[in-house]
């Protein structure tokens, strides 16, 4: 049986030329899960082995990974495709011959599926569904092509004959990159990476799967021996300041923490009497404090002022916009000082919430109407003085 095989390529050290095309072949160095036992969710700190790496990156930017699906899942597609998983396929982009086992492993995104893919597959299905296919029933194929993945399609549509292994891959959604902001700096670990994962599922009809990058680096990797493929994502949006004096204000929950665990790690390293301000959240301090004896000695050595929105630890529940808001005058303060705001994490809720209690304190502690704290918020996105990495 062939196998995916990623090439790499240089033409010289000091460029970057690693990507999704070619990326560079990193393997599992260790695995924890952050989590104390008693906590409902699964976060791990992952240490890739990067030894070899020379392509330049910097706090801030993120690393793309390219995962691998499932076995449980491809035994599930290949039973479903009434295959062996032996047979030659060549990937229609590159025309690199594999296995279709391994163009389903590396190649495929089996969460959504493609309209010319149920186009392709009803030659070869007894139940109709020519409803799904109609010209003017956009919205019945829109539907059932969101409810369902490559696995429940199939279950679904029950193809009686064998499929044509090439033509069938030619209609299958692409495995995509799965973006993480690296948690460690390559001043201190060169040979390294550091990752800040939490794993999640969702519903596909009434099966539960797993998200597919996070369930790789988490689980599905095996230390030493599982290649991971990776390239760097700059990110210029989001970054540190030339000039250490200048104090950092950093907000974010969860695995949001991720960036800033670099930023501390080279601010101390350059600039140990910096000012840095963490606020932090997440669910309960005793089980879901991730890093908390390395972001405690920050405290200790009074390089790091740390406040922590913990949301369950009290009847009502607290976020970090919460205590923004509680520390208003004193943010302010930080703010009228020529500090950088940065947002990390949740796009939808987290960062809007954070966004808007800033208006407020910009209204209420600068004296400012709602358009003039608007337009004071904006002058620091312009500035560089307001950076977000949210998702």
């Amino acid at each position: 049986m062939s196998t995916i095989i990623y090439t790499t390529a240089r033409k010289n050290k000091e460029e970057t030329v690693f990507n999704k095309n070619h990326p560079f072949i990193a393997h599992l160095k260790s695995r924890q899960r952050l989590n104390k036992r008693g906590s409902s969710k699964q976060t791990f700190h992952i240490v890739l082995d990067i030894k070899g790496f020379q392509d330049v990156y910097k706090e801030g930017d993120a690393v793309a990974i390219l995962p691998q699906n499932p076995k449980s899942l491809l035994s599930k597609l290949l039973s479903l495709l009434h295959a062996t998983g032996h047979e030659e396929v060549k990937d229609p982009k590159t025309q690199t011959p594999s296995s279709l086992l391994s163009f389903l492993q590396y190649k495929t995104n089996l969460s959504r599926i493609t309209p010319q893919l149920l186009t392709f597959l009803q030659p070869f299905c007894e139940k109709p569904f020519d409803h799904l296919l109609a010209h003017d029933n956009k919205q019945a194929r829109l539907d059932f092509i969101q409810a369902h993945d490559l696995i429940t399609c199939l279950q679904e549509l029950n193809p009686t004959s064998k499929i044509p292994p090439q033509d069938f891959i030619t209609t299958l959604a692409p495995m995509l990159p799965r973006f993480y902001s690296i948690a460690s700096s390559p001043s201190l670990y060169q040979d390294e990476l550091h990752l800040l994962v939490a794993t999640f599922s969702y519903p596909v009809q009434e099966e539960l799967r797993a998200g597919v990058g996070s369930d790789f680096l988490c689980h599905g990797a095996e230390p030493c021996t599982t290649a991971i493929p990776l390239y760097i994502q700059p990110n210029p949006n989001f970054f540190l300041p030339d000039d250490p004096a200048i104090p950092l204000i950093m907000i974010g929950a969860g695995t949001g923490l991720a960036p800033y665990r670099a930023f501390l790690q080279k601010r101390f390293l350059d600039a140990p009497t910096s000012r840095q301000w963490l606020f932090f959240g997440e669910r309960h301090r005793a089980f879901d404090f991730y890093y908390e004896e390395e972001i405690l000695n920050y405290c200790q050595k009074n390089f790091l002022q740390l406040t922590t929105a913990f949301s369950r630890d009290q009847a009502e529940k607290c976020y970090v916009q919460h205590q923004l808001h509680a520390h208003a005058c004193e943010l302010w303060k930080w703010l009228q000082e020529g500090a950088i705001l940065y947002v990390c994490g949740d796009a939808k809720h987290m960062a809007k919430d954070v966004h808007d209690t800033l208006t407020l304190i910009a209204q209420k502690e600068g004296l400012l109407s709602l358009k003039e704290a608007q337009n004071f918020l904006q002058k620091l996105r312009k500035e560089k003085r307001y950076q977000t990495d949210v998702y």
